[in-house]
């Protein structure tokens, strides 16, 4: 999968015009053991949605999930590591036939026993178009990983809110979207207990949009230390002095870095004084 990635990252490097965002990174420090599963899919002509499921292979469960599309003013929709752990489901919105990808981190069953999930479920029948800022937390003692968001009507899933924060927080997972949720809004996490990790550290890097109300494309990447490699991550657009979600741009990436060991994001924003965050978790062992 590492191939496959990192041509897709240069593409899309390519497109947003942050040819660093995505580029392979040096040989690993530390050995994940990760095996990749990865789709894609194409959007339609004109304006239109497009993702689903991805599976991980037999006997092996998701560790983490992400998804990177070239539309750079599109955005990403629902996204998150199946309820089952078996894999990912990530949808977007994008333009002109491109090319839009999701991608999972997969390790063998038993490296993930004990974990348990968390959801939250919003339901809004007000119809209106809003901003929607959730946070599930997991128990004391674990630690969360493979979150996100999709919503669903009348029990069958949906395309999904436009995404604009999407990451693990604390010992949760928060998540903000805009849009008219028709039915429900459900925030999950899976959460791994602390013991089945060795040392955990967080990284972050931030950047800042323009000063106007421009429309600007943004891009960071979180790398994990030496010796350690990446098992959780994300981003979101937030005010300055403040971590939550806020409805200030949209995320078109959001995805594990190619080397297993960081986490990039690509987005675009359209308030001023904007900043976008990047978070990635990183251990030295799992399971």
């Amino acid at each position: 999968m590492s191939s496959l990635r990192t041509k897709i990252g240069c593409a899309l490097a390519a497109v947003a015009g942050v040819a660093a965002t995505l580029a392979p990174s040096p040989a690993l420090a530390a050995d994940s053991g990760y095996q990749g599963a990865a789709a894609s899919w194409r959007f339609g002509v004109g304006t239109g949605s497009a993702g689903g499921y991805l599976s991980c292979p037999t006997g092996t469960k998701a560790v983490s999930s992400g998804a990177a599309s070239s539309a750079t003013l599109g955005y990403l929709q629902s996204g998150l590591t199946t309820f089952d752990g078996n894999g990912g489901y990530h949808t977007a919105l994008g333009y002109q036939s491109m090319p839009f990808q999701a991608y999972a981190q997969c390790v063998p069953a038993a490296r993930l026993s004990g974990s348990t999930r968390t959801t939250r479920t919003v339901r809004d029948h007000t119809g209106e178009f809003r901003a929607h800022v959730k946070r599930v937390d997991c128990p004391s003692g674990t630690v969360p990983y493979g979150g996100g968001a999709f919503t669903s009507y009348q029990g069958n899933v949906e395309a999904g809110l436009a995404t604009f924060g999407s990451v693990p927080s604390g010992l949760g997972w928060s998540y903000g979207g805009a849009g008219t949720v028709s039915g429900e809004l459900v925030v999950s996490s899976h959460c791994l207990p602390r013991a089945k990790l060795g040392r955990v550290v967080t990284e972050s890097a931030t950047v800042a949009g323009p000063t106007t109300d421009e429309r600007a494309i943004v891009s960071a990447a979180a790398r994990c230390p030496s010796g350690f490699f990446a098992f959780a991550g994300g981003a979101s657009f937030h005010q300055p002095g403040s971590l939550t979600p806020a409805w200030r741009g949209y995320l078109t990436t959001s995805t594990m870095s190619a080397d297993d060991r960081g986490w990039s994001a690509v987005g675009w924003t359209f308030a001023p004084d904007t900043r976008m965050t990047v978070t990635v978790r990183c251990t030295d062992r799992l399971g």
